[in-house]
């Protein structure tokens, strides 16, 4: 008889094949069910013992992709109703139990098997990476992403001392996904959320090696989607443009916090290199007025209290500061951005007329105008920003730039070289002036404000002092005015 009628008529007579399946099966859950219960175990005397480990997100994982419960009932299910389909089934029929039976048995092998994997071989990373980029429910994507970032600590290790290697890949994971769901998913607002939330149990490697690259690629993403929003509907856009607004305040958000982070464990010069890069690639005038405006917020606030660390001047980009070079830069228009923020914050501490001298703003002043003598410098912004009244200026407490640049020179000659370099510190600032403010230092205007000091009467020796230094000022302002 050929083996293929051997087959058939074998299985037309056979009634064994059911108690074969279910003695199988329960061989199988005999050894699924007390590794379920070893593996659950640990996880509860986890969540007892330490607060902040990724106990939920194993949870999850242990549910939905090592037993999937719903797969798992199913076909335990079929293996046992085989028996009683079995007398009353056709050789089609059987045919087709017979394989349901073997699909059912080898999908029970295959979750015995990743328990096994789970305790004895200890590869639980990879099912919680896998199952976080199986995710697509949004709920399941919050609850999942909640559980990763609240961990202070993983496998009992804290995160800032070793296991950088595994914010990274969680972060790869959570930073692809959101690379789809931008920028119109309106869960987008609550994964970013749930990740400021918790910004601090992230190193701070993570967050400037990989977070703050994506942070700014997104906040450019967002920027853009504004402007394409603005071309739709009022009845198309409405909805769009909440989420956005929600978006762009979580970006702004958690690059606040990074940046913070940043300037208080002195990474500056990481966090400088990627910023600077980012304004490069995204040279848009009024994308630049937005993340620059977002930057300085924090930014002068951080001088205010770390006048003293002059470590960070030392990567703050030169694109940024104001230079007779930056000036003539045809294609560096960042510097005016940087220039009108610096005015805002200055103007704010100019007027509390402090008789108190200001540390921060003197050095502020000193780093965004490298190329001048902050002695003159002062007096010629203080002038500018109260209007270019002279009255007001000699009345007006100075409390910045009263101390000239310090010489650090080795040459032989100490005072030839500083007179040299005074000279030319005396000639930036003044063509600066004239360069910055041409209508305020207008040769009209010039003659007017002599005039008005040399016609002034003056009540004491320092209202005459200030009058008589401001005139020197406007003079040598009015010869180089001549000169161009």
């Amino acid at each position: 008889m050929p083996p293929l009628e051997k087959f058939t008529h074998w299985l037309e007579t056979t009634n064994s094949i059911p108690t074969i399946s279910q003695n199988l099966t329960l061989a199988l859950l005999t050894i699924l069910i007390p590794l379920s219960i070893a593996i659950l175990q640990e996880i509860y005397q986890k969540r007892e013992k330490e607060k902040g480990t990724l106990e939920n997100l194993d949870m999850q994982v242990l549910l939905h992709e090592i037993f999937r419960i719903p797969f798992l009932l199913l076909f335990t299910a079929i293996i046992f109703l085989l028996a009683f389909l079995w007398d009353v089934s056709t050789f089609l029929l059987r045919i087709i139990l017979l394989f349901v039976s073997l699909a059912s048995f080898f999908y029970l092998c295959y979750t015995v098997l990743n328990e096994y994997k789970w305790i004895v071989e200890k590869r639980v990373w990879s099912f919680r990476l896998n199952y976080l980029k199986s995710l697509k429910n949004n709920e399941d994507l919050k609850n999942a992403w909640h559980s990763v970032w609240q961990a202070k600590t993983y496998e009992g290790e804290d995160v800032n001392k070793l296991n950088f290697k595994y914010e990274v890949k969680f972060w790869e994971v959570f930073s692809k996904k959101l690379d789809k769901l931008l920028p119109y998913n309106e869960f987008v607002p609550d994964l970013l959320n749930n990740f400021l939330y918790f910004i601090e149990n992230r190193s701070i490697k993570l967050l400037v090696s990989n977070c703050l690259p994506k942070i700014l690629d997104w906040h450019f993403k967002v920027f853009e989607a504004e402007k394409e929003i603005k071309l739709l509907s009022e009845k198309d856009k409405s909805v769009k443009e909440l989420i956005l607004i929600d978006v762009s305040q979580a970006l702004d958000s958690i690059f606040l916090k990074i940046q913070e982070r940043s300037f208080k464990e002195s990474e500056y010069n990481l966090f400088f290199a990627i910023f600077k890069q980012h304004i490069e690639k995204h040279k848009q005038k009024e994308y630049l007025k937005t993340l620059l405006a977002t930057f300085y917020e924090h930014f002068f606030n951080f001088i205010e209290t770390h006048h003293e660390n002059r470590e960070i001047w030392r990567y703050f980009p030169n694109e940024l500061k104001i230079t007779k070079s930056n000036i003539y830069d045809k294609e560096n228009f960042i510097f005016y951005i940087s220039m009108g923020k610096f005015f805002d914050w200055a103007l704010k501490r100019i007027y509390k007329r402090s008789e108190n001298f200001d540390n921060a703003l003197n050095e502020v002043m000193c780093e965004f105008f490298p190329d001048v003598d902050p002695i003159i410098w002062s007096k010629i912004l203080l002038f500018y920003f109260l209007g270019c009244n002279v009255e007001a200026f000699i009345k007006h407490p100075l409390t910045f730039g009263l101390l000239g640049k310090p010489h650090t020179d080795k040459e032989e000659n100490l005072i030839e070289s500083w007179q040299r370099k005074e000279i030319e510190l005396e000639k930036n600032t003044f063509e600066l002036a004239l360069l910055l403010f041409p209508n305020e230092f207008s040769k009209e205007n010039l003659d007017k404000y002599i005039n008005e000091l040399k016609n002034l009467k003056c009540e004491n020796e320092k209202e005459k002092s200030r009058a008589s230094s401001l005139l020197n000022i406007l003079e040598k302002l009015q010869k180089y005015s001549d000169k161009k």
